[in-house]
């Protein structure tokens, strides 16, 4: 195998596949990337037997095509390393590979390609196309609330429902719900698929709007998307997702409504003063009048008030105040709306004009 790259265009498939570069694991493979090299075309593929990332770039100059494997940290750091614009001739020589570059030379061990695992995809159920700037808005608007090493393995990601009319997105840790959705024209079938953390932050780093539209690719047990100069695969959490739509409060008549800088800014000012282990603040209501107290364990206060449209009976309650946060900094500006049941009940944020999300809250004591 040997061939002749500008450098920029080795390091952008290099760093586009480093979220699936294993830094410990039993097999010294994963830490090494794949470098398919064809007639016409430069190929880096990165697993962890989890995700696996495919980055690809055009080449002009291959003298001889192959495949090997490569440590990936090594090499990424070699050309980061190296002046830009320069180029690179990478040159397979036994069981090591040269890298070349002007005066510089670095010789790096090789693992064979042949060793190289890829995750295995199965049967496709479901193909469709979308634009990736949609899919990662609707995924950044909902990752936030996602679980963290729960033992409620089906928490530890994001809940995707595809229909023929609209795709649906759902997180959440058990504490609060994230529910974000959006009308489009995805094709026949339906399907529910649970996606794993490490996919999601990888889909929202690769998800850009250099292209129109990704390919988007559901199986029995995996989920590929394809890019315009990447593929990304992803085994898929096996488990039955909560039926979310039960911790949506129903019959909430109390209603308030503020602007949002407002009131994340409200909220903001008074954090500081919160418990540094809870976090908790308490909203009290009163018709036309919202205020927001916190206090910690070194009997410090802070508290704010402020006029908002409510006209329902008074009442107290208490919140993450990191929740409520998180949750308003994923609507957009202008008027929120919350609405709740009584001073026990959950609590839903949602733009005044709704944009397809919805977040819902559960009550702490205070």
């Amino acid at each position: 195998m040997q061939f002749t790259i500008i450098r920029e265009e080795l390091l952008r498939p290099l760093q586009m596949v480093m979220g699936a570069v294993e830094k410990r694991h039993a097999m010294p493979i994963l830490a090494n990337a794949l470098l398919r090299v064809t007639e016409q075309q430069l190929t880096v593929i990165a697993t962890d037997l989890e995700v696996e990332l495919h980055g690809t770039v055009q080449l002009n100059s291959v003298v001889i095509p192959g495949e090997i494997t490569v440590p990936a940290r090594k090499l990424l750091d070699i050309c980061r390393a190296l002046p830009e614009t320069k180029l690179i001739t990478l040159v397979l020589q036994g069981d090591t590979i040269l890298i070349s570059c002007e005066k510089s030379r670095f010789k790096l061990t090789t693992l064979p390609a042949v060793d190289f695992p890829n995750v295995e995809e199965g049967i496709s159920k479901q193909e469709f196309l979308i634009s990736p700037m949609l899919l990662r808005n609707l995924i950044e608007n909902v990752s936030f609330s996602m679980a963290y090493q729960d033992v409620r393995y089906y928490l530890n990601g994001i809940f995707i429902i595809k229909s023929s009319s609209s795709l649906k997105v759902v997180a959440t840790d058990g504490h609060r719900l994230s529910l974000c959705s959006h009308s489009a024209d995805l094709g026949d079938g339906d399907e529910k698929v649970i996606i794993p953390r490490k996919a999601v932050v990888e889909m929202i780093r690769l998800l850009n709007s250099e292209e129109p539209l990704v390919n988007i690719n559901i199986g029995e047990n995996h989920l590929r998307v394809v890019g315009k100069n990447y593929t990304f695969v992803t085994k898929l959490i096996d488990g039955v997702f909560p039926d979310y739509q039960r911790v949506i409060p129903k019959n909430a008549h109390k209603q308030i409504v503020l602007d949002k800088e407002l009131f994340k800014n409200m909220l903001s000012r008074t954090a500081i003063l919160s418990n540094e282990k809870y976090h908790g603040v308490k909203l009290f209501l009163e018709p036309d009048k919202l205020a927001v107290e916190a206090h910690n364990s070194e009997y410090e206060e802070a508290y704010e008030e402020v006029e908002v449209l409510y006209n329902s009976d008074p009442l107290e309650i208490g919140f993450n105040v990191s929740y409520l946060l998180e949750a308003i900094n994923a609507l957009p500006k202008g008027n929120i709306r919350m609405l709740l049941v009584d001073g026990n009940s959950s609590i839903q944020i949602e733009a005044e004009n709704s944009n397809g999300s919805l977040y819902v809250i559960m009550p702490m004591r205070i």
